[in-house]
C-alpha cells in the first residue's frame, strides 16, 4: 500500500488479522509494525455479492486506516473504490485506491495499492 499527501509511506504487510466473507459482507484488516507504530488497514463491504467494483462513497462499503504510537489517529474513507477481481474464503484478489481523512487533524491521505492473499 502506497499512502502520499500528509504522509508518504509503503507499506507491505503479510499480517492478516482478519478475512471473511459472511452473509454477503466481505471483511479485510491488516496490520503492519513500523518505526513509529503500528498501522490497522481495514476494508469492510457490506453488500458484496461477488467481483466487482465497489464504491466507497455509496455507504455500504467502509475503509479505515488506524495509526497507534505518539499520537494515536483515525483516517476513514471520503471517497474511491475497491476492484475484487477474485474472493472466495481462501483467497482475495482486488485493488483499491481511496483518499481518507483524519477524525482529529482533518489531513488527508491517499491510499492505494492491491490485497493478493
Amino acid at each position: 500500500m502506497l499512502l502520499t499527501g500528509f504522509v508518504t509511506k509503503d507499506i507491505c504487510s503479510e499480517e492478516v488479522l482478519l478475512y471473511q466473507m459472511k452473509d454477503r459482507k466481505l471483511q479485510f484488516v491488516i496490520e503492519s509494525i513500523e518505526v513509529s507504530g503500528k498501522l490497522r488497514f481495514e476494508i469492510t463491504i457490506e453488500s458484496f455479492d461477488g467481483t466487482g467494483s465497489y464504491s466507497f462513497t455509496e455507504g455500504s462499503s467502509f475503509c479505515q486506516l488506524t495509526v497507534h504510537g505518539a499520537s494515536d489517529e483515525f483516517y476513514k474513507c471520503v471517497k474511491g473504490n475497491i476492484d475484487v477481481r477474485e474472493a472466495t474464503r481462501q483467497n482475495l484478489q482486488a485493488d483499491f485506491d481511496v483518499m481518507i481523512e483524519g477524525f482529529y487533524n482533518k489531513k488527508t491521505i491517499h491510499a492505494r495499492g492491491g490485497i493478493h492473499l
